[in-house]
């Protein structure tokens, strides 16, 4: 056991001092487990820096190159080293170097389409609401929408968007629609998996509606809010991620103090309670 742990740190330490840097000029480079290339890891982006071994395996076809503090392989014919010839090549690094501090590169070159199913409960005034009336009680279906910006080296991720959320009974619905910004924050993170931490803000103003079938009137109003809450990324670097969670989201609502329903009138100031989401993020 020990030896073979011994060889292990020797060859990680060798590969580190016997490294040269690169930068990755195809559009995606597989990154492998073994040297056979038969365990995909996952993938990094053109102009990706790397530190690789000096030492090519596979006549000439792969290089050691450490990711994350794990020895991973992959191919020369998607890197661009600095011991090239070919003013090509030479030509392909000087403008990388360049480039590796320009804003667009960091900020948006790794951006993705968020899109989440959510199940909420809706809290107490609600579920007094509907129950007033005879009607059951249900959850709140919510779909987020949200472009995730993922600076490049980090570990944190911020998502712009909107949401829509419904909930409906026989004799009384609720259709909203609003801005919602999150702050992502990986405390785990790996080629393929990542354990995130998120809180965001809510904001809609106007666009909540409830409808009473019974009468076809509504009433109007807003909210603002926010959530907190963790989610598990499955398949991360792929075309299509997975993401698995759960929130706490809750809303403040505003010109809904006065609802009058065919029993008596009910208010709903707060909306919200525990949310368990599923979603897929798309690399466009």
């Amino acid at each position: 056991m020990f030896r073979y742990l011994s060889l292990i740190l020797l060859f990680v330490s060798t590969l580190t001092y016997a490294a040269q840097t690169a930068y990755v000029k195809t559009a995606r480079a597989v990154v492998y487990a073994d040297e056979e290339l038969s365990s995909p890891l996952g993938y990094v982006r053109r102009g990706k820096k790397l530190r690789v071994g000096e030492v090519k395996r596979k006549q000439g076809a792969v290089l050691p190159v450490i990711i994350s503090g794990r020895v991973a392989y992959i191919e020369v014919k998607n890197l661009a080293l600095p011991e090239s010839k070919s003013k090509d090549e030479k030509g392909h690094i000087s403008h990388i170097i360049e480039e590796e501090k320009d804003w667009k590169k960091v900020w948006l070159s790794n951006s993705r389409l968020v899109v989440d199913v959510a199940l909420t409960d809706p809290g107490n005034e609600w579920n007094e609401l509907v129950s007033s009336v005879g009607n059951a009680q249900n959850l709140m279906i919510t779909v987020p929408i949200l472009w995730e910006i993922r600076p490049l080296d980090s570990r944190w991720m911020f998502n712009l968007g909107m949401s829509v959320s419904n909930l409906s009974s026989q004799d009384i619905s609720m259709l909203t629609l609003g801005g919602e910004f999150w702050a992502q924050f990986s405390l785990f993170d790996s080629y393929s998996f990542s354990l995130d931490l998120r809180g965001g803000y809510l904001l809609s103003t106007g666009g909540v509606k409830i409808r009473y079938s019974y009468t076809n009137e509504t009433d109007n109003g807003s909210y603002w809010g926010y959530l907190i809450g963790a989610q598990a990324r499955f398949f991360k670097g792929s075309q299509w991620e997975l993401n698995v969670g759960l929130d706490w989201r809750r809303m403040v609502l505003s010109n809904l103090e006065n609802i009058n329903t065919r029993v008596g009138t009910y208010s709903l100031n707060h909306m919200g309670g525990i949310s368990a989401f599923i979603g897929t993020n798309f690399d466009l």
